[in-house]
């Protein structure tokens, strides 16, 4: 996988599989950084925005960037 874009659908399934191992990541740790920038490629492979998934109903709790800053874990 190219680290600026991912071309393919095998490259899509090895970024899922390591957003995944970094899901837990504290915020602006490097795993955090890579766990942002990975959905960031995954949003333009798939056309799509960040906004579409947290507009989407029930997606994410109001308090979810709060937890993430906070390195909170469920």
């Amino acid at each position: 996988m190219s680290a600026n874009k991912i071309i393919n659908q095998s490259e899509l399934s090895i970024a899922l599989k390591r957003v995944e191992q970094l899901w837990g990541a504290q915020y602006y740790s490097a795993e955090g950084n890579e766990l942002h920038r990975l959905a960031d490629l995954i949003c333009i492979y798939e056309g799509k925005s960040w906004n579409l998934y947290i507009d989407e109903e029930g997606c994410v709790s109001d308090d979810f960037l709060t937890e993430r800053e906070n390195g909170s874990e469920k």
